[in-house]
């Protein structure tokens, strides 16, 4: 990205193998181009064609460089089009204390990374729980990669899961860091309101960004952090009370009442014959109202059971 006898050197930008490649060179400015005062800095310009040589140079302000290095000339793109061609050339950058312009230009392309969004699981993994015991959420730990082209220098770019956030409808909050822990690990549960109801279960996760210039021998941080957010999952809330009864567990009581025709069960509590956590999420509210009334719910669509 410098000039070499007045001639522009091209470079591509940050990019994939099949997208077009924008046009980049570094020419000073010239006063011919402005009208200026005295004291006064000339603005960005663009070029519909080729930046056209200095009849009078511009004298840039003087820059505190280190080791008395000297300033180098603005940057320009010409930015590649989709039907072919490429547009005017446009001012990047004024003058500037000599940098690479390599880890900058990477920053973008981290931020610019399109990344999956985290698959989870829950456990147990039935699309039901038990309010107090609640679900333990598994995320996976995996990390993402992606090739991209960087002002001509092959880079592999690398986001990696570090902090998961998963909300509740119901306004429960549990957030995670590093490997995600089920079961049998210790993981720690999500747990919901104490009432029966359909809550969704949102997961955030947080991700940071390295580098590598070596097809991953090595790793540099890339500065910032990205999320994302992943689908949600509905889950079916039970909360059972603890009653005393006179009835075996056939349902025969001492009062001499028979056993009911059919029993209330953990994901049936008021017996009609329909497991609640089959109940679709759009029916769901209108289907407890009906039960609570003592009404009989008629619809036959239902969820997929989940062993």
């Amino acid at each position: 990205m410098t000039t070499d006898n007045g001639r522009p050197t091209t470079t591509t930008p940050v990019s994939s193998p099949d997208t077009p490649k924008d046009r980049y060179q570094r020419r000073e400015m010239c006063a011919d181009w402005f009208q200026l005062e005295e004291g006064t800095t000339p603005t960005t310009r663009t070029w519909a064609g080729e930046i056209p040589a200095c009849a009078e140079p511009y004298t840039p302000p003087d820059l505190e460089c280190v080791a008395d290095a000297t300033p180098v000339a603005p940057l320009w793109v010409s930015p590649a089009l989709e039907g072919g061609g490429y547009g005017p050339w446009q001012q990047v950058s004024g003058y500037q204390c000599p940098t690479d312009p390599l880890p900058a230009a990477i920053a973008r392309a981290w931020r610019a990374m399109n990344i999956t969004p985290t698959s989870y699981t829950t456990q147990p993994a039935t699309g039901w729980a038990i309010a107090s015991m609640g679900v333990i959420p598994v995320a996976s730990t995996e990390p993402q990669t992606s090739a991209v082209t960087v002002l001509g220098t092959p880079v592999l770019l690398r986001a990696t899961p570090t902090t998961f956030t998963w909300t509740t409808s119901d306004g429960t909050e549990l957030t995670t860091t590093g490997a995600s822990h089920g079961y049998d690990d210790g993981g720690e549960p999500l747990t919901f309101d104490r009432r029966e109801h359909r809550t969704e279960v949102t997961l955030t996760t947080t991700w940071t960004g390295h580098y590598s210039l070596n097809d991953g021998a090595t790793w540099t941080e890339a500065p910032g952090t990205a999320t994302t957010t992943s689908d949600s999952t509905s889950i079916h809330v039970f909360n059972p009370r603890v009653q005393l009864v006179d009835c075996d567990t056939s349902g025969n009581c001492a009062t001499g009442t028979g056993p009911a025709q059919v029993a209330p069960t953990l994901t049936d509590p008021d017996a009609d014959g329909i497991d609640n956590h089959l109940i679709p999420d759009h029916a769901i509210s209108a289907y407890l109202a009906t039960r609570a009334d003592g009404r009989t719910w008629s619809s036959r669509e239902r969820k997929p059971a989940t062993e």
